[in-house]
């Protein structure tokens, strides 16, 4: 990592956390039954994880939830790898802003949606993703567990070098297993 990228990174994540305790948003426990609306934030790195995510989004709508994915693009090259039918939306590098905040109409409708759920599989810990579920107003925030991660309300340990397949599982599972109130 170059020296413009370490100080993007700490500054990014010092602001990062001084704007999330400024989030305001209704906490409430949902599990995958009592769940109506769902955000899903991931980085694209291959066309491999993409289906496996356009699944989830497919397996999602067929249980009748509403359904919205964000995908960080941090590769410019992979956008002409993007599937021609995209079904979510995106963040590219360009719409970042020096401290790597995404700053885009998409991310601030995304940002303001009351999800009942944010399933956070930000699995590199890509701080334009944290950004995104730091400030999100999701009720119940899900993800993999990193001392960084603040900002979810459930967290999954799990190996660094997990895969996305893996990790959805686990999160899948905790989610169909813990009962609601």
């Amino acid at each position: 990592m170059n020296f413009k990228k370490k100080i993007q990174t700490k500054v990014g994540r010092y602001l990062l956390e001084r704007e999330v305790k400024s989030v305001k948003s209704q906490k409430k426990f949902h599990n995958l039954e009592t769940a109506t609306s769902i955000g899903i934030v991931y980085e694209y790195k291959s066309k491999e994880e993409f289906v496996i995510i356009e699944g989830l989004i497919r397996k999602l709508n067929e249980e009748r939830k509403i359904v919205k994915a964000l995908v960080y693009i941090n590769n410019p090259n992979l956008l002409e790898c993007i599937p021609r039918k995209l079904t979510v939306n995106y963040i590219r590098p360009k719409e970042l802003n020096w401290y790597l905040r995404p700053d885009s109409e998409c991310v601030t409708d995304f940002i303001k949606r009351e999800f009942d759920i944010l399933i956070d599989l930000n699995t590199n810990n890509s701080i334009p993703l944290a950004f995104v579920a730091g400030l999100s107003r999701a009720m119940y925030k899900v993800g993999m567990f990193s001392k960084r991660n603040k900002q979810l309300d459930m967290m999954i340990k799990m190996p660094e070098t997990v895969d996305l397949e893996n990790l959805l599982k686990e999160i899948m599972r905790y989610l169909k297993e813990v009962k609601a109130k």
